[in-house]
């Protein structure tokens, strides 16, 4: 790496999201500033420039988000992604930041202070980093070669192969999958009877268009899927990932109210995470593919975080949302999307069903669609077939995919109810993906619900679920930090105790998550801030005794490593 020149850092505002009917920007307005702290106090004044400007008299809630890149001069050369989120609630100011390097890895997250401590630690890493290349160059390095493409250092481990619960790295080493990835392997790794559907498919054909050809295992997914999900549904449209599932059921809401402009605001539930996507149409050129959608591309749809009113509660209560239905106008709101259990962002905390029911009596009264997003709770991983099952509600939408397949393709879904836009293919309004609902992806879906079903999963999460909250209730009880656990099925979470300060210097979470790892363990680090910091502990549905004690038996391990 040859070193640059330095000059100050520049930022722009390239982007504003503001609530409700209005949105404004400030692109191209160049910002010179010289430090971290100086671009995160710039963002901050914009937001509250934004809150200032669009808090209408009596209105108590706000979202703001602000999005900057830079090409800094130290680290050099990086381009750093910042984005701050401003929320007023009862006329109190919250920021919060995520700060992302180039290849759109997130460096932090949280609070101010710690996005600056952990920006600054992150350039003097890279710093040092450089320093050393420096010193240990090769004579024939020169500045001719210094956009000649370098390997990274290695960060992770590098896995080689993995069966069931367990992963094995290039090393040798061997780890029990404490998360199922990114909670999504649900079978456990390697199962024969996926991996020979996976054979036989691709031996017949891998793709076909949808607009061209059917095919029998969309037919018989279609069905499957259905079956599952009971009475209330019409039609499943396919998409390559989760993420393109939200935003499908975004979509579709805003279709089913076409009628009615004016229904362009989503009520979503704070803490929650429906995933990475942007609005690719918004920089595409094709007006029939955006009818009815220039909500998502003028600024007038918006969403509406909506915060639990008591701050002694985690996630709102029904109160909360009838305030935010009235707050909004009930004749305003194309949607309610929620998750029943929360992953990354809340960490296992459940919805009532009580709020469940609630919401469908809003949604039935005001004309709006509820919408749940099962990406992470889908198809067994709770104890029931959907994280919502138990409640009795048949909401609208319904979001899926990481269980869908088991990590053993990409595919997502969402399921579309008998009440949304009847007599219109909702396939066909969404449009869709080039390879979503492809042969290859359906048919190794198919496998995995086949299975799930002949090994009843569900019945297996509930069962090893409560043995695993029995063993993490122990572990917490000899851990000061460690609250009790929360979640269901095998999707739980132990809660980290820890205050502002020492979250903003170095989050618990990913300590215990890097001793975890040295013991042969993976879990997964969640909670958007230091109120719902937490241990995701999700193994395979699949996982058999003998591993779920060695798993706690890590666990224990890791924790007694940690100093709080």
């Amino acid at each position: 790496m040859t070193r640059t020149e330095t000059t100050p850092l520049r930022a722009t505002a390239s982007r504003v999201v503001l609530p409700e009917d209005c949105a404004t920007r400030w692109g191209n307005e160049g910002l010179e500033v010289l430090s971290t702290p100086a671009i995160l106090g710039e963002m901050e004044r914009l937001c509250a420039e934004g809150m200032g400007r669009f808090l209408k008299p009596g209105q108590m809630s706000v979202g703001v988000t602000v999005t900057m890149n830079h090409r800094a001069a130290a680290p050099v050369g990086a381009t750093v992604h910042y984005e701050v989120t401003a929320a007023a609630v009862d006329r109190r100011t919250e920021f919060a930041f995520t700060v992302r390097d180039e290849t759109g890895t997130v460096l932090c997250d949280g609070n101010h202070r710690r996005a600056v401590v952990d920006l600054e630690r992150f350039h003097a890493q890279l710093t040092a980093s450089e320093k050393e290349e420096k010193v240990s160059a090769a004579p024939t390095t020169n500045a001719t070669d210094a956009t000649a493409p370098t390997a990274p250092p290695p960060q992770r481990p590098v896995a080689v192969r993995a069966r069931g619960a367990r992963v094995w790295d290039e090393r040798g080493r061997e780890y029990i999958d404490g998360s199922s990835g990114a909670v999504c392997v649900n079978l456990g790794h390697g199962v024969p009877e996926v991996l020979d559907a996976m054979r036989t498919q691709a031996e017949r054909i891998t793709f076909v268009h949808r607009s061209q050809f059917a095919h029998h295992a969309v037919q018989d997914l279609s069905a499957e899927i259905l079956s599952i999900a009971g009475p209330g549904y019409r039609e499943v449209v396919y998409t390559n990932s989760g993420s393109e599932a939200t935003e499908t059921a975004l979509r579709l809401a805003l279709h089913h109210h076409a009628a009615d402009p004016a229904r362009a605001v989503v009520l979503t539930q704070f803490p929650s995470y429906h995933g990475m996507t942007a609005g690719a149409l918004g920089v595409s050129g094709h007006p029939p593919r955006r009818r009815h959608l220039d909500a998502l591309h003028n600024g007038s749809a918006t969403t509406v975080p909506v915060a639990p009113g008591d701050p002694g509660r985690l996630l709102p209560d029904l109160a909360d949302w009838r305030a935010a239905f009235a707050r909004t106008g009930p004749a305003r709101v194309a949607a309610v999307l929620l998750e029943p259990v929360g992953g990354a962002a809340s960490g296992a905390c459940e919805v009532p069903d009580e709020v469940l029911h609630g919401l469908r009596d809003l949604c039935d009264a005001s004309g709006a669609l509820l919408a749940v997003d099962e990406v992470m709770t889908g198809f067994g991983r709770t104890g029931w077939w959907f994280g919502h099952s138990r409640s009795g509600v048949t909401p609208d939408l319904v979001v899926t995919g990481k269980g869908l397949s088991a990590g053993y393709t990409p595919i997502g879904a969402c399921l579309v109810g008998d009440r949304v836009l009847p007599g219109w293919s909702a396939t066909d309004l969404a449009f869709g993906h080039t390879m979503g609902g492809n042969p290859l992806s359906a048919a190794t879906a198919l496998a995995v619900l086949a299975y799930t079903r002949e090994h009843d999963l569900p019945g297996r999460a509930e069962r090893a679920g409560a043995v695993l909250r029995e063993g993490l209730a122990e572990t917490a009880a000899s851990v000061p930090f460690l609250g009790a656990p929360r979640g269901c099925g095998l999707l739980l979470a132990l809660p980290i105790h820890q205050n502002l300060e020492g979250f903003a210097r170095a989050p618990l979470a990913a300590r215990i998550c890097a001793a975890a790892e040295r013991n042969g363990l993976i879990v997964y680090p969640a909670g958007v801030d230091h109120r719902y910091q937490a241990l995701l502990v999700a193994p395979p549905l699949t996982i058999d005794d003998a591993d779920l004690r060695e798993l706690l038996t890590r666990l224990r391990a890791a924790v007694t490593e940690v100093d709080a």
